[in-house]
């Protein structure tokens, strides 16, 4: 055979095998108004690499909405229930990064046409002597269980991801530096969560995303550092904060809560009065990740800049307004609660 016969031939086999462990981690319930289709990101990693489990609702019925309540909060008692057993181990109950405890669910409205998407990530495990979930090289199996009411059915109803495969290799050389310098529980926790407790935490994540920027957990640092400084009381530190998120969504290392990082660069903008900027970047959230779950009447960026302009523009002849991304009369919100009834 000729070798570029060969190289085609080859490169569609590449093909056809990244579309075959695609499907292994991916499966599909249907729920009765809606399908629940939960998928791993990854199911071939190396140590210290985050897995994205994500949960995306899909309303398959002609009605304008499918009404639900969902909670993706992972200690029991929680709509989310993960499972992991390393090889040669039992299997027990994955926690996440957060303190156990019931938590709250959240009203879901689902349109026609337009899925809602719910991420998670698997990093952080406090049973595990280091803080990772994937600590050691070798084959995990990991299972999950998502549990939600539709609000006229006081039964709850479940989707399933079936027992997956996960091939985890050695550390890449930039992960394995990561670790040694944040190789704590306490650390790795925070990287999930994407905080930065301390000054002198900032400092380690900085030192880690600097030196590492093209390692899983190096981006994880520059994400958990720009998020923290994009929250602060000091308007130089959330514009710092927006401009690191920024770089870590150009980098691409980390795929993971982007529609997330999108709103924290917008709200960070927000608070410090540069609208166009923050117009801009929930703009961005919009067009690149429709089926992001912050796309909704009660958050209020969302309401002001995208959805308060787009139902107006609906029925208003904004080619003649001076600024047709205003709705005339409307203010930016003064704080970032969500919307509620009477507010």
């Amino acid at each position: 055979m000729p070798a570029p016969a060969l190289v085609w031939l080859f490169s569609i086999l590449l093909i056809l095998a990244a579309h075959t462990a695609a499907a292994q981690a991916s499966h599909t319930s249907h729920c009765g108004a809606v399908d629940v289709v939960m998928s791993l990101d990854q199911t071939s990693i190396t140590v210290g690499t985050p897995i994205n489990l994500n949960i995306k609702l899909i309303n398959t019925t002609p009605a304008p909405l499918a009404e639900m309540r969902v909670n993706t909060q992972l200690s029991p008692g929680n709509g989310l229930e993960v499972t992991v057993q390393p090889q040669g181990e039992l299997e027990y109950r994955y926690l996440g990064a957060l303190q156990e405890g019931i938590y709250s669910e959240a009203p879901l409205m689902l349109r026609p046409g337009h899925p809602e998407s719910l991420d998670t990530m698997l990093l952080f495990d406090r049973s595990r002597a280091n803080g990772l979930l994937f600590d050691k090289p070798g084959t995990y199996m990991i299972a999950a269980v998502f549990t939600f009411n539709l609000y006229k059915n006081s039964e709850k109803v479940q989707a399933t991801l079936p027992p997956t495969k996960m091939i985890v290799s050695e550390a890449q050389p930039g992960d394995a530096a990561v670790l040694k310098l944040l190789g704590h529980p306490k650390y790795l926790q925070a990287l999930q969560l994407g905080v930065a407790p301390t000054t002198d935490t900032v400092s380690l994540f900085d030192k880690a995303a600097t030196a590492y920027p093209k390692s899983s957990l190096g981006a994880l640092a520059l994400r958990a550092e720009g998020l923290t400084l994009a929250k602060s009381d000091v308007a130089a530190d959330r514009e710092l904060g927006a401009k690191l998120l920024q770089k870590f969504l150009k980098n691409g290392v980390a795929d993971f809560d982007r529609d997330a990082v999108a709103w924290h660069i917008a709200a960070a903008y927000h608070m410090i009065k540069k609208y166009d900027l923050a117009r801009a970047w929930i703009v961005w959230l919009v067009r690149n990740y429709p089926d992001s779950s912050r796309i909704t009447d009660t958050d209020p960026l969302l309401n002001y800049y995208y959805l308060q302009p787009r139902y107006f523009a609906a029925n208003n002849p904004w080619y003649l307004m001076k600024e047709s991304w205003v709705v005339p009369g409307s203010q930016p919100p003064a704080d970032l609660k969500p919307i509620t009834e009477g507010r």
